[in-house]
């Protein structure tokens, strides 16, 4: 770690400082296994909506915050802090997060 001048943190409705934790987990990425699920297709998806009279669109800017780990995978994400250790329990930056979560999404 190094010291820097750039903040991290970012501000909470309230107005006040909240905590942000960032971990860099390039060297378990490399390790990893990549998942080569393909994402969706647009013009599949279009073609899908063609005679619907109804569609919706949903924002799924932390789409990763919702999927949980492995509770078996959750150990390789271990990280120290001030106050002890710590693990990650959901996919957020892993490698293999996008694959995931496509598959979830198209078994819906």
């Amino acid at each position: 770690m190094k010291r820097t001048t750039t903040s991290s943190s970012e501000e909470d409705a309230s107005g006040k400082q909240k905590l942000r934790v960032i971990v860099d987990f390039r060297k378990l990425n490399d390790l990893t296994i990549g998942d080569s699920f393909p994402l969706s297709n647009i013009t599949d998806i279009l073609d899908q909506l063609g005679n619907a009279k109804h569609f919706t669109t949903l924002d799924l800017a932390s789409k990763y915050h919702q999927i949980p780990m492995a509770e078996s995978d959750r150990n390789k994400t271990t990280f120290s802090a001030l106050y002890g250790y710590y693990e990650v329990n959901r996919m957020l930056v892993l490698k293999n997060a996008p694959a995931t979560f496509q598959r979830l999404l198209n078994a819906y």
